[in-house]
């Protein structure tokens, strides 16, 4: 879950979600309180670009009425000032936020914010930081890893993917005070012994599969299904024969299968033929979407086992359209408007985007609105437009997501007009800007 937070952070407890593991413990007023997660969340500023400035040791970003100040390497200390002038560390479930803005800046479009942030690592061996390249949006989480742990620098030279696990439990806040003295001894010893503590494998043969990764930018759940999946003896054995193993191989064995319908057998055939079935892109199905299509079909009855086969999933694909051809789509608020339609079915909303001439009828739209993520509505007048909205779970509240005329037209501004004030009666949350 990822709670975003105003561009000042002195209302961060405020914004806590209502978790019972949160625990707050009581201390002097000040403009920050130190929290302990049992069960870490993630925060994020909203879409404000800092103001970047250099000082004599590092750099300082500046939001609307706060600004935090980055030391370069190999410190990377990340600290504010109080009122009275004192210096003092961020609180720990505020990191991950203001390392996204050092990504974003050092992925930005903004040369000079680009600099400043390089800036911070002019002196990092260039060595070390090709090992963190394919860490890609875990960059900058790696760098302070490394910071805090410069142990890990030794781990990073034979065993960048390891270090990049690591990085991703750190960056996580799930490592206390004494995981940290264990991992400090850990990375300095056996790499198996490491993958045991972090439960990603316990053999060599492990340790020799973690050293052929090409890419490693994933998140702490990836890594925990990555090493479940390599504790299957039978997706084991295969990976440990491909020369190199890469991202599409990686995406493989990350599939998130919460529900378990795709067997070891499974996953082996789409190693084992993934140079001839690369593109699984028939139907508009992606490969990060095999889990969730099968899942659906099997939340709504139409297939009532797991998958065994890859012929199995051939099959399904072919005959996808007339499966869930008929099956209810999530409905949205009644809205009093003459005119206004519902779609029901994936049937019409494929013909809905057949009409029109846009995308509504793809898969990705038929799975969100079947898994009740999103709604669509086909106005006929005063003006043809189809209109999506959309919610963040299954219990949130609408929000008027586009409205699209056809062929992805614009639609007349009085149309526009109308559909904001009957979509506000219906209580759906209509942004700002349509």
């Amino acid at each position: 879950m990822k709670a975003f937070i105003d561009p000042t952070p002195t209302r961060l407890v405020e914004t806590l979600p209502a978790n019972p593991q949160l625990r707050i413990p009581l201390c002097p007023p000040d403009r920050w309180r130190q929290i302990s997660f049992t069960s870490p969340s993630e925060y994020s500023f909203r879409g404000t670009s800092p103001a970047v400035s250099p000082t004599s040791e590092g750099l300082a970003l500046t939001l609307s009425r706060s600004t935090y100040y980055v030391a370069r390497w190999p410190s990377l200390k990340i600290t504010y000032r109080t009122v009275q002038g004192e210096t003092r560390p961020v609180p720990r479930p505020l990191q991950p936020a203001i390392i996204e803005l050092l990504d974003n800046l050092r992925l930005g479009d903004d040369q000079a914010k680009r600099l400043a942030v390089y800036d911070l690592i002019k002196d990092l061996p260039t060595w070390i930081h090709v090992r963190l390249v394919p860490m890609h949006q875990f960059y900058w989480a790696g760098l302070i890893t490394l910071a805090e742990i410069p142990a890990a620098i030794g781990l990073l030279e034979s065993s960048p993917a390891l270090v990049a696990a690591v990085s991703s439990y750190f960056h996580r806040g799930l490592f206390t005070s004494e995981d940290r003295d264990t991992l400090t001894r850990l990375v300095t010893g056996r790499q198996r012994d490491l993958l045991k503590w972090l439960g990603l494998g316990r053999t060599e043969a492990h340790c020799r599969i973690f050293r052929k990764l090409s890419e490693y930018d994933l998140d702490h759940f990836q890594w925990r299904q990555f090493g479940r999946r390599l504790g299957i003896h039978e997706l084991s054995a295969v990976v440990q024969k491909m020369p190199l193993i890469d991202r599409w191989a990686i995406k493989c064995l990350c599939l998130d299968d919460s529900a378990k319908l795709l067997t070891p057998h499974f996953l082996r055939e789409l190693l084992v033929t993934k140079r001839r079935y690369h593109p699984l892109t028939d139907n508009g199905i992606r490969l990060e979407d095999v889990a969730d299509q099968v899942g659906l079909l099997r939340r709504c009855g139409v297939i009532r086992t797991r998958l065994n086969s890859l012929r199995e999933f051939s099959v399904l694909q072919t005959h996808m359209d007339s499966l869930i051809a008929d099956l209810p789509l999530c409905t949205g608020p009644e809205v009093g408007l003459p005119g206004l339609f519902a779609i029901t079915s994936p049937r019409d909303l494929k013909a809905e985007g057949d009409i029109m001439q846009h995308c509504v009828g793809g898969a990705s739209y038929v799975v969100a609105a079947l898994k009740g993520q999103c709604c669509f509505y086909r106005l006929h007048h005063p003006h043809r437009a189809t209109i999506s909205l959309q919610r963040s779970g299954p219990l949130g509240r609408w929000r008027l997501d586009a409205v699209k005329g056809p062929r992805n037209s614009k639609v007349p501004e009085e149309v526009r007009q109308l559909l904001r004030q009957q979509f506000m009666k219906a209580d759906v949350l209509v942004p700002a800007a349509f």
